[in-house]
């Protein structure tokens, strides 16, 4: 289904075997970390222009693991650029961190982008300049008067609350946050992960109806 001209290729190659969320099992992830290679297959044999891949910072301190779970001296994120700079020989840029918080997006989602092009000639490539005073938060974009179907329930929140020490206990860092006004969210999410990723603590909101709900009393 891969088309046979390709201008850009852009990939983001699963990220929880890297983040500092996860277990850091990287390429050892027999299920999820070894995608990056399909990825060199894809370019190798499709011979895009450009390529533009994205991840996790935690990629960038991640160490190779033998089938032992033993840490090897070279780390992902050389491999990774050795296979395309000598391997496929492509022209990489050195990877770069951007956080979607200083382009005007009131989410604190930082990301390592890793460009490379075909051609050597690579002009004055650079990525967009970040604004490090970033100006819109939660708040800016929040709205009011929603509807009770977006409040939980407060046997949900238990729910949560069990969710997050579970995680905690098995040394992973997944859960809910709760955000202010004047503050980022994780990454803006729709449907249930939405509510569950970025909470917010709405005590203005008194009057809405609660008819026949089967979720149970909501929660603030």
């Amino acid at each position: 289904r891969i088309p046979a001209e390709i201008d850009v290729l852009c990939a983001g190659f699963p990220c929880q075997p890297f983040s500092l969320a996860g277990l850091r099992k990287g390429f050892s992830d027999e299920t999820k970390g070894t995608l990056f290679f399909d990825l060199r297959e894809i370019i190798e044999t499709k011979h895009p222009r450009v390529i533009f891949l994205e991840n996790v910072p935690g990629l960038l301190s991640i160490y190779n693991r033998d089938e032992n779970g033993n840490r090897l001296e070279e780390k992902t994120i050389d491999t990774i650029l050795r296979i395309l700079r000598e391997d496929i020989h492509y022209h990489v840029h050195k990877p770069e961190i951007v956080n979607a918080k200083n382009f005007g997006v009131p989410q604190n989602r930082d990301r390592v982008f890793i460009v490379g092009f075909r051609d050597e000639d690579l002009g004055d490539y650079q990525l967009p300049l970040q604004n490090d005073n970033a100006d819109t938060h939660f708040g800016d974009i929040r709205e009011y008067n929603v509807d009770a179907g977006y409040f939980m329930s407060k046997r949900y929140w238990q729910t949560l609350l069990r969710h997050k020490k579970k995680k905690k206990n098995k040394g992973r860092g997944y859960g809910y946050r709760i955000i202010d006004n004047d503050d980022f969210g994780h990454t803006l999410m729709v449907g249930g992960m939405g509510l569950e990723r970025n909470l917010v603590v709405d005590e203005e909101h008194v009057d809405f109806e609660q008819l026949n709900d089967p979720r149970g009393e909501l929660n603030h």
